[in-house]
């Protein structure tokens, strides 16, 4: 992974889950204000969890040679973040700290430029959000597409894609951080 991506004097940089200490990511993915924006998370997130959550991230990488990641900006545990498989799909995770929030094109950018975290075999990205969730202008301009409607246990989302142009994924419009 390489170690670091810079955007306009912030340090951005991505570690491995299970090198994250596990009372930031119980935090953050108990936070109802991050539990807001995800419906299929149920019940409390535990320590013990998040062992069993994190070897479950890690098999991304096992299986497919990508995988979510913990993020770091300016060595401030920032979330996580990555590209994880859903269905033969790399899509896109982007989970964060509430004052970390609005940093999501700075990150994004960071991840598909990325060898290790966006490996050159992937040619395309997909995000999901929750179609009770505002957002999908801020998925336009980043470059990427409405796709489709899905519904994943009883939740409906609307899935975006982007696709490589000339073999490099384009970010129209990331954000200003």
């Amino acid at each position: 992974m390489s170690p670091e991506s810079t955007s306009n004097n912030a340090r951005v940089r991505f570690s491995r889950l299970p090198e994250a200490l596990t009372a930031d990511l119980v935090e953050l993915n108990n936070d109802p204000r991050v539990l807001r924006h995800m419906p299929l998370a149920r019940g409390a997130f535990t320590a013990e969890g998040c062992a069993d959550w994190v070897e479950g991230k890690e098999a991304n990488w096992q299986l497919h040679g990508y995988g979510p990641v913990a993020l770091y900006v300016d060595d401030e545990f920032a979330g996580w973040c990555g590209l994880q498989d859903e269905d033969g799909e790399a899509d896109l995770a982007l989970v964060l700290r509430p004052h970390f929030w609005g940093w999501g094109g700075v990150i994004l950018a960071a991840i598909v430029e990325d060898p290790v975290a966006c490996p050159p075999k992937i040619n395309s990205i997909t995000a999901m959000l929750p179609v009770s969730r505002r957002g999908s202008g801020v998925m336009k301009r980043w470059g990427f597409s409405a796709d489709a409607t899905i519904v994943v246990d009883g939740v409906v989302f609307e899935r975006f894609r982007m696709v490589k142009t000339h073999g490099r994924f384009l970010l129209l419009d990331g954000d200003e951080h």
